[in-house]
């Protein structure tokens, strides 16, 4: 622990968010967009490794270069930037439109980055993209001693979870959704004991499960302990991001002090300021300390196992 330096690597995107009040096109985002900007928050060092079309909006680009994240890494492409359409019902339940579109996937094959970093990094992140991609860059990330980061979402986990399980190999945090779990391995969130069987029979050191409104639960399966994060309760405008924001603030947190408890509860606090916000806006900015006075406010639970 101490000043590690993370890069994360994943996609940009633009997107129509729709709620329950409010519509908007062209939202800046992108699994990796939210990810870096919640990690720098804490400060320290933090890259971008992504494609960019020229359509994306450069000023974007501009200010979050102006919070101190590295976007030397973000590649120039030809073509449109990949298009979401995220609906949000009454309870804030997500359908994501755009999977079930042709050219989402399409540009999402066209967009996945495939290059490496020219600088120097400790810390690999890699959000949700193919999983065939992420074994690649786990693979050359471990080889470097670096430590590897995974999230993934329900439609990777659906299409190709045999790639998926594979990158777990080459894993040392692996940051999932209950439902994404599920996906992977069918059953494994019936009790607690399947759950920490299937995942401690993989090579990962801990896994940091997302359960939406109900908080997450953090497996260090080294100290075997567990810790059950709970939520910050605000008014919801807009949840799209926050299990991204969750995670590069808890890992942005975890890296420098290797603090399971304090690092989850930073980032659902982080969390809670995005989901206050359209886009990223709810995060991009905060200061440290603030995020740290809100992190008070979630509670904890603690279990070995």
């Amino acid at each position: 622990m101490g000043e590690e330096k993370i890069l994360v690597a994943g996609h940009l995107s633009l997107d129509r968010i729709k709620t329950p009040d409010r519509e908007e096109n062209q939202v800046p985002g992108g699994a990796a967009l939210y990810t870096s900007v919640a990690a720098s928050v804490y400060g320290g060092t933090t890259g971008l490794l992504t494609t960019c079309c020229s359509d994306f909006p450069g000023e974007v680009l501009q200010r979050i270069e102006g919070l101190g994240i590295d976007v030397s890494e973000v590649l120039p492409v030809l073509g449109e930037q990949r298009r979401s359409f995220m609906e949000y019902s009454e309870q804030f339940e997500r359908v994501t439109h755009s999977h079930a579109r042709k050219i989402w996937y399409e540009k999402t094959l066209e967009q996945t980055p495939r290059h490496l970093p020219r600088k120097e990094y400790t810390v690999l992140v890699l959000p949700p993209m193919l999983p065939a991609v992420q074994l690649e860059y786990a693979k050359w990330a471990k080889k470097r001693g670096m430590q590897v980061c995974v999230d993934t979402s329900e439609y990777f986990a659906e299409k190709d979870g045999e790639s998926l399980r594979e990158v777990l190999s080459w894993c040392d945090i692996f940051l999932p959704s209950d439902v994404e779990l599920d996906l992977l391995w069918p059953g494994c969130g019936d009790s607690a004991e399947t759950l920490i069987r299937r995942l401690a029979a993989t090579s990962i050191t801990a896994a940091v499960i997302k359960r939406a409104e109900q908080g997450a639960d953090i497996y260090d399966f080294q100290s075997r302990t567990a810790y059950r994060i709970g939520i910050r309760h605000t008014v919801v405008k807009d949840a799209t991001g926050a299990g991204d924001t969750f995670n590069g603030g808890f890992l942005s947190a975890w890296c420098r002090t290797g603090d399971w408890k304090s690092s989850g509860t930073y980032g659902a606090a982080l969390a809670s300021l995005c989901i206050e916000a359209f886009g990223f806006e709810g995060v991009a900015g905060r200061k440290r300390s603030e995020v740290e006075k809100l992190a008070g406010q979630v509670p904890v639970e603690e279990w070995g196992f």
